[in-house]
């Protein structure tokens, strides 16, 4: 059960989830697996990791004492911490991991003073056995599923072994396959997310637990296709927050965790190679990923970690849209484009990690991602113009018929580069039974586009053309058969337009939390985050009118040989897009015009968040509750130019600020080791996109529709 209340104060929303058994969604930050739960605050703490045979970590193992009932649970290196009792002697630990049959290990007393290293073996297999296991997908599911039960939260988990086993792309497609998460696609490949139906950008995606900005400068939801989805380790989708997350994600928070040179024992090497061929849109797809990792030094407390992806995509996808409007009679469609789309994509990623371990007491760690996503893509449209014409008599709001419509063909060449790259640095120290972490990352993300070019030519002729919607799956259009689209003859230059887009952002983040056990069952734990974003976005229009501009070539003289087809229906020729780029060159630096959205769509801006919070959590026997209180301040600062109508050009400026508290109650009741109970009670906030408050004006144009979208700086 999911209750979502927002206002237009901040969007805040108030979220309920209740019910997560041990399969359901759920999953604990990687700084609270090692957490001792339900016992006194007193004793040495026996440290150790877990792997299966082949030396892979663990996550999510329950590790109990028994005599006790003290319990720790790994994290994503297969560490745990726990308290044993102050008595010398040995000590029995029972570790409980779903797929696995239970296991005990007695600890001497003698080695309680250092780190001890598991080795947990398949559920048929003894030590010396030797076991294969189809594809590995029980191993894939309980990895998830041993995280999911032990979590306080709810939150969905992939594993990276269950991410190689499907042919996704991207981050984006990879996430699609969590419970109650959707996606918005591009070009047929998943670009944006939708947690449990809401807007994207009511859900912030970070790497390693420090957030990333998004490329695009109209929204702050992140672009997902950027980032390949084999150099991960883990995607967390977070269905709860907890007063230690950053509260701006009402429907979820995603979190991209990457490697680590410690997921495995010593040297390790691994890749995989992939290719396909698409029979319908005659293209091709390749990807390849490789990871190499080691620890070294005396006892091997240093780890380096380097991983690499490359994939490229050849896609044809088809593309109808109608435009509606409404009438008093109903709907009419005031315009119709086929658009016959040829797009190359690519994309590079790589990460690095540098973790010193010299004790299970400390650890300091480096990372860097970096990932570099490219669409270049052709565009060949047919369009017609209804609403240039007149509707006759007889329509419905499924067929119509107009008299004097206009028709139109361009090509369009639009290449688009996204790079994100992120640096995180950060400290754990445990400190008696407590602990403190220190954060500090820097990241930019950058929006490009090296080509954004367009050429236009209408026809001279203005025939009665009609629709009919019938068939909703496949309309009928009398264009493709009266065919004067295909009388070249008659089209005659319009327009070339021309856009360049760079928006740039650049986010700092400085992060500090301490977790302290209070009396018996109680650890308190505090902190506070800082955020400092800037982001400029400059974009460029110009058109060209004149008969001047126009190609040497007539129409026909700029079409290849090769059939343009969109769900079967006729449009003619290609455009030869060799003849098309070199016209472009040819005339970009001559265009005259430049638009006034060169100069209004443009803005700059800066935002400062700065977060605190306190939250105590109590385990006894079964049940956990946390109860916490997080505060934000937002410091919004921006400006843009302004156009009056004389031409004069000023600059106007805007500035928000506000504070919120988003209280948090979290219970999970565990019945049974794998039978649990989870409910929440949150509130969480969605800022509004940058464009909504910088104080500027962007107008946009297809077809026949104009949109002028407005910025509002007193928008909270």
């Amino acid at each position: 059960m999911h209750i979502v209340r927002s206002g237009f104060r901040g969007l805040a929303g108030v979220s309920l989830i209740a019910l997560g058994l041990a399969g359901a969604p759920a999953l604990a930050m990687a700084d609270d697996a090692t957490a001792t739960a339900g016992v006194p605050a007193s004793g040495p703490i026996l440290s150790g990791r877990i792997y299966d045979a082949t030396g892979v970590a663990l996550p999510g193992a329950r590790v109990v004492v028994e005599g006790t009932g003290a319990q720790a649970t790994t994290n994503l290196q297969g560490e745990f911490s726990v308290i044993t009792p102050e008595e010398a002697g040995d000590v029995t630990l029972l570790i409980d991991y779903l797929g696995r049959p239970p296991v005990t290990r007695v600890v001497a007393a003698a080695e309680r003073g250092r780190p001890i290293s598991l080795t947990l073996h398949a559920a048929s297999g003894e030590p010396g056995d030797i076991v294969v296991t189809g594809a590995s997908l029980l191993d894939n599911t309980a990895r998830a599923l041993n995280q999911q039960r032990t979590a306080d939260n709810t939150v969905t988990i992939i594993s990276s072994d269950a991410i190689g086993r499907f042919p996704d792309p991207n981050i984006a497609e990879a996430l699609q396959r969590a419970p109650g998460v959707g996606i918005e696609r591009d070009q047929g490949e998943g670009r944006y997310i939708n947690v449990r139906g809401a807007p994207s950008e009511w859900s912030a995606v970070s790497v390693d637990g420090i957030q990333i900005p998004s490329v695009d400068p109209t929204t702050r939801a992140v672009d997902l296709d950027t980032l390949p989805s084999d150099i991960v380790a883990n995607l967390e989708v977070t269905k709860s927050l907890l007063p230690y997350q950053d509260a701006d994600s009402i429907a979820g928070a995603v979190n991209i965790t990457t490697r680590s040179p410690f997921d495995r024992k010593g040297f390790a090497l691994t890749g995989m190679a992939g290719a396909s061929y698409n029979q319908y849109g005659k293209g091709s797809d390749y990807r390849g990923s490789a990871a190499v990792s080691d620890t070294f030094g005396p006892d091997r407390q240093f780890g380096l970690l380097f991983s690499g992806s490359y994939s490229r995509t050849h896609r044809r996808p088809d593309n109808v849209e109608n435009t509606w409007t409404e009438t008093a009679n109903g709907p009419r469609v005031t315009e119709t484009l086929f658009k016959d789309y040829d797009t190359k994509r690519q994309r590079i990623a790589g990460t690095g990690a540098f973790e010193w371990r010299p004790s299970d007491a400390t650890h300091a760690w480096v990372r860097g991602t970096y990932a570099r996503f490219e669409d270049d893509e052709f565009r060949d449209r047919i369009g017609i113009l209804w609403s240039d014409g007149a509707l006759q008599a007889g329509s419905t709001d499924r067929t119509a018929t107009y008299r004097n419509t206009r028709i139109e063909k361009q090509v369009r060449h639009r290449k688009q580069v996204n790079e994100i790259w992120s640096a995180t640095a950060g400290i754990e120290q445990r400190l008696g039974e407590g602990t403190i972490r220190a954060d500090v990352a820097y990241s930019e993300s950058s929006q490009t586009y090296p080509r954004r070019d367009e050429l236009l030519f209408r026809s001279t002729l203005r025939p009665t053309l009609s629709y009919d919607f019938s068939n909703a799956d496949l309309p009928s259009y009398s264009l493709f058969q009266s065919k004067e689209h295909l009388q070249l003859g008659t089209f005659a230059f319009q327009e070339n337009a021309y856009r360049s887009n760079t928006t740039k952002n650049d986010e700092l983040t400085v992060a500090v939390r301490s977790d302290l056990p209070v009396g018996d069952f109680v650890t308190f734990s505090t902190g506070g985050k800082y955020r400092e974003r800037h982001i400029n976005a400059d974009e460029e229009r110009f058109r060209d009118r004149r008969a001047t501009a126009a190609p040497t070539q007539s129409l026909a003289g700029l079409l290849s040989d090769e059939e343009s087809r969109n769900f079967n229906y006729d449009l003619g020729r290609r455009f030869d897009t060799g003849l098309a780029d070199a016209y472009f060159d040819a005339t970009k630096a001559a265009s005259q015009r430049r638009l006034p959205q060169s100069l209004t769509a443009d803005y700059v801006a800066e935002e400062k968040i700065l977060g605190l919070f306190g939250m105590a959590k109590y385990v006894k026997d079964g049940t956990t509750l946390v109860a916490g209180l997080r505060v934000e301040t937002t410091d919004f600062e921006s400006q843009a130019p302004s156009v009056s109508r004389t031409g004069a050009v000023t600059t106007a400026r805007g500035r928000n600020g506000y504070a919120d508290f988003f209280p948090n109650l979290t219970l999970r009741q565990a019945f049974t080791p794998n039978l649990i109970l989870r409910a929440a009670l949150s509130r969480a906030i969605n800022r509004p996109n940058f464009p909504q408050i910088a104080p500027r004006v962007l107008e946009t144009s297809e077809g026949n529709t104009v949109r002028v979208e407005f910025g509002n700086p007193d928008l909270k």
